[in-house]
């Protein structure tokens, strides 16, 4: 009997997250083989958490569709960047913090010495934590992107599968109206059965505490758990965030 993939980490991940109304959350959001980070006007599909690139729609750069048509964008809202530090989706609660810690907005913030426990009756959750700020953009104008997609789907579908051999159907496309860009994330997702789920998220700088982390976190307590993380996910450079922080480290990972 094959494995259920709905309770793939991935999946899991997307799911849970959508409750915080940030868009579709990625797995593995490191920029795929090729590709620089995921910019507004990429079409593409997501494979295992994974945005697989096909071309982008407003300014290709190689091979697309026969009949392509270039997308005109249009304005592009930039939001303020978010702040670095802890979210999790609404199925789980915090049960155990620091002292005087602001819950009032999220994300909760993190420090070199910061732990926090959490719990659940939920079968599953997940969390998302980030070393930096994150940049987010949308575009403003939606229903040009729709009307794009309604008249030009058939053709990215062709290219997918009878040019590049992908072998995707029209439900799995994808044209990015938005994108939220940081640097050195770890993501937690859980599954289980029991009444009540205890976990712990620990904050050391320096070095891993556990099998479940990354260079500078770590998720204790749950047997049920998967675990991604990057510490330096590959360089890319975005113009877009090429101001303060942003000029000192490069944002290219896509949530």
């Amino acid at each position: 009997m094959g494995r259920n993939r709905n309770n793939a980490a991935w999946k899991i991940y997307a799911r849970q997250m959508l409750s915080l109304n940030y868009g579709l959350a990625l797995w593995q959001p490191s920029p795929s083989t090729g590709h620089t980070c995921v910019r507004i006007g990429d079409v593409g599909y997501i494979r295992d958490g994974s945005f697989r690139f096909l071309f982008n729609a407003a300014k290709p750069n190689g091979p697309v569709p026969d009949g392509f048509e270039p997308l005109k964008i249009g304005d592009i809202h930039t939001n303020q960047p978010r702040k670095r530090g802890l979210l999790w989706a609404r199925s789980i609660n915090l049960v155990g913090a620091a002292a005087g810690t602001d819950f009032s907005q999220a994300p909760i913030p993190v420090n070199a010495a910061v732990s926090y426990s959490f719990q659940t009756s939920t079968t599953e959750g997940a969390t998302l934590l980030t070393r930096h700020k994150t940049h987010s953009s949308d575009a403003v104008e939606r229903l040009r992107f729709q009307k794009y997609i309604r008249k030009h789907y058939k053709s990215w579908l062709r290219f997918a599968n009878s040019q590049l051999e992908h072998g995707i159907s029209a439900k799995d496309l994808f044209l990015v109206t938005g994108c939220d860009l940081t640097k050195d994330f770890s993501m937690f997702t859980y599954t289980q059965n029991q009444k009540m789920l205890g976990f712990d998220f620990k904050f050391k700088i320096g070095h891993a505490v556990s099998a479940a982390a990354s260079t500078w976190a770590s998720w204790e307590g749950c047997n049920a758990m998967s675990v991604a993380s990057s510490s330096e996910p590959p360089g890319c450079h975005c113009p877009l965030y090429e101001e303060k922080e942003a000029t000192t480290a490069s944002f290219d990972s896509c949530g």
